[in-house]
């Protein structure tokens, strides 16, 4: 076979390949060994549970991560939720939920180590909750559109920070899909912002200029100012500063 008939090696040809092999494997099973321990196989495949974003409390003594719900036999996890656990004794762990049945994650401590913060979907769209984990119903901060990510506590623990983009309900970071641009092209921009919210119900507030998509930021010690990766929409090039929180707004220094 010369290099030009060669089937070159894109990630669809590997996929391709895998699902053939997967197909062929499935059959070979089929024909030598009885239909239930393919049954069997997916049921324990299925109930596998996924354990992210596993959180330390700034104490040392707590300890929050993300799990995947079960599902029906059959049926891939479709949920997450949230449970916290003493560091020496995970035994006794605790769920922290908005809802049932939500797409619950994005987990934040609070300095203190007597709450943490997080984004759940209970009510449709993603929101912004808090937790004083004293078991009472975590407390609603936002009621906002569009999407929210990278949830931060501010140094004083009195505000969160977190990047929103507003008319979108998926995540626009720069590895993530976006829709096909219509109409004049760059006329409709949909820039990811930073905002803050409040902890005593004041909403969400975006402080950074809609001229900038925020990728990532970093408050400082003090509170007073983030360190923020930035590009002017398109998206064309990055900028990375250093900004100052002034009157509710982003001034760079």
């Amino acid at each position: 076979m010369t290099p030009r008939n060669r089937m070159k090696a894109s990630p669809l040809n590997t996929i391709l390949r895998f699902v053939a092999l997967l197909f062929k494997t499935t059959a070979c099973v089929a024909a030598d060994g009885p239909a239930d321990e393919i049954s069997d196989f997916a049921k324990r495949l299925f109930a596998v549970r996924t354990i992210s974003e596993v959180a330390i409390a700034p104490d040392g003594r707590r300890v929050a991560w993300v799990e995947s719900l079960p599902t029906d036999p059959g049926t891939f996890p479709t949920g997450t939720a949230i449970w916290v656990a003493e560091r020496v004794d995970s035994r006794n762990r605790v769920r922290v939920s908005a809802g049932k049945d939500a797409e619950e994650h994005g987990i934040t401590w609070a300095p203190d180590s007597c709450s943490l913060a997080f984004l759940s979907n209970t009510d449709g769209a993603t929101q912004v909750y808090s937790s004083s984990l004293n078991g009472q119903p975590p407390r609603r901060l936002t009621d906002t559109g569009g999407f929210l990510r990278g949830l931060r506590f501010s140094a004083n623990g009195r505000t969160l920070a977190v990047l929103h983009t507003g008319s979108v309900a998926h995540d626009s970071g720069p590895t993530k899909p976006h829709p096909r641009d219509v109409g004049v092209i760059g006329e409709s921009l949909d820039p990811q912002r930073l905002a803050l919210v409040d902890l005593n119900g004041g909403g969400l507030h975006e402080i950074s200029s809609p001229q900038f998509h925020v990728y990532e930021f970093d408050p400082s010690p003090d509170g007073k100012q983030f360190a923020i990766i930035a590009a002017p929409p398109p998206r064309q090039r990055q900028l990375v500063g250093r900004w100052a929180v002034c009157h509710g707004c982003l001034r760079r220094q």
